[in-house]
């Protein structure tokens, strides 16, 4: 009876350690689930159908710094995920990368022919260098606007077959016919928009 009276113990000893272990089991999955749950966030990258301010200058920044095309949007998202633990929920292709970089050019050679056009005493001039073995050549604008600041502008750099005289003065026909394709454009979309 006595082995009985300390069986009995030991058994409600064994169900309350029991009972202890499945609450603290209970709790940890709570909070493991938590951690999932907060694990499986993810971060919005478009604001509608494009990708927000945000991912646009990462890739820019990833671009400046080097990054090939290809990798920029994996390696945005990486590092996304090891800073905050949570994904983006649409990580940019090549191509959309490419896109991107292209439309920070416009926005650079509309930017540039707006303050030519309303600038005064203009100036343009051209540096050519090698580098690589690749002859380069860029054109780039000084212009002083009403207030007598200056502003430089870069027109072009493209790698050039040469460096002879034709050479230099067909790139800055052709970046200068650039910047005026653009601004006619601009002011003929700006114009049916106005009027519509």
């Amino acid at each position: 009876s006595e082995v009985q009276a300390q069986g009995r113990e030991e058994k409600a000893e064994l169900k309350n350690t029991i009972a202890f272990l499945e609450n603290e089991n209970l709790l940890l999955q709570e909070q493991l689930s938590g951690v999932h749950a907060h694990q499986a966030e993810k971060i919005k990258a478009k604001d509608g159908k494009a990708y927000s301010s945000a991912v646009r200058m990462a890739v820019y920044q990833a671009v400046q710094h080097q990054c090939p095309v290809d990798h920029a949007g994996a390696i945005i998202s990486d590092v996304v995920q090891s800073l905050t633990g949570k994904e983006l929920d649409s990580i940019p292709c090549p191509s959309t990368v490419t896109n991107m970089v292209k439309e920070l050019g416009t926005m650079a050679d509309i930017q540039a022919s707006e303050a030519l056009l309303q600038g005064n005493n203009n100036s343009l001039s051209f540096d050519a260098t090698e580098l690589g073995g690749k002859h380069l050549n860029e054109i780039h604008a000084s212009v002083k606007d009403a207030d007598g600041r200056r502003s430089y502008y870069t027109l072009g750099l493209p790698q050039l077959p040469g460096g002879t005289t034709d050479d230099y003065v067909t790139h800055i026909k052709v970046s200068s016919q650039c910047l005026l394709g653009i601004l006619l454009f601009m002011r003929f979309h700006y114009r049916i928009v106005l009027m519509m």
